[in-house]
């Protein structure tokens, strides 16, 4: 395979109590795949198409289990710079619209950088719309079939290791985090870590003149 594109694949997921019956089920934006009649998605259940069967099972030999049947068809392919994507269901309503990006405030390192692109916390049935509400994945390629996200354990306000940051603080940036700051001629920029895959907290900013006063701030990933 010379061409890295060949490697993409989109990841489905029923976040339902129920068995979901897929067929007719299609991709009809983004990229043009139908789910194949009779297909059947059990609570829980992540099913993955890929742009290229070959390439895929290449690369997550592991994953062939959750594999659909097939491939992308009518040579679409997913738009590096970003792109409109629908599901579409056997009515011809939309089950899923939305489109995604690949600059601020998207995660840009999942743009052919390694990781895929990960909705955060999809069992809540998150606004796939919104950018802050997608992530780079923790490990590079992804985790097709799974979930790489983090559980938070224990007491959020505790310090279990005793270094003066509390146990949510060090799930959300890291053990030990160490923030850092730069003067600019905009103002002083704070870099600070973060922990890739810490699902459970949600990370915003803020930003004050006098410390008084203080209203939200992007973050820059």
């Amino acid at each position: 395979f010379v061409d890295s594109d060949q490697f993409e694949w989109i990841e489905l997921q029923n976040i339902s109590a129920a068995v979901v019956d897929m067929t007719w089920v299609r991709f009809t934006e983004g990229l043009a795949y139908d789910l194949t009649a009779g297909t059947m998605m059990q609570p829980g259940q992540r099913l993955v198409v890929a742009r290229e069967r070959a390439a895929f099972l290449l690369r997550y030999p592991g994953a062939v289990e959750v594999l659909a049947p097939g491939a992308f068809t009518n040579a679409t392919a997913l738009n590096n710079g970003g792109e409109a994507v629908q599901l579409t269901g056997a009515d011809g309503l939309p089950v899923k619209s939305f489109a995604y990006d690949d600059s601020f405030p998207w995660p840009a390192v999942a743009d052919g950088h390694g990781p895929s692109l990960v909705l955060i916390a999809p069992s809540t049935n998150p606004d796939h719309t919104v950018a802050t509400h997608w992530r780079s994945s923790a490990q590079s390629g992804g985790n097709p079939g799974g979930s790489d996200s983090i559980p938070f354990t224990g007491d959020p306000g505790g310090d279990t290791d005793s270094d003066g940051y509390s146990n949510l603080i060090e799930y959300a940036l890291g053990p030990n985090p160490i923030i850092t700051s730069a003067a600019g001629p905009e103002g002083i920029t704070f870099t600070v870590p973060v922990m890739t895959g810490a699902d459970d907290v949600l990370l915003t900013g803020e930003v004050s003149t006098a410390l008084t006063g203080w209203a939200p701030a992007d973050l820059i990933g």
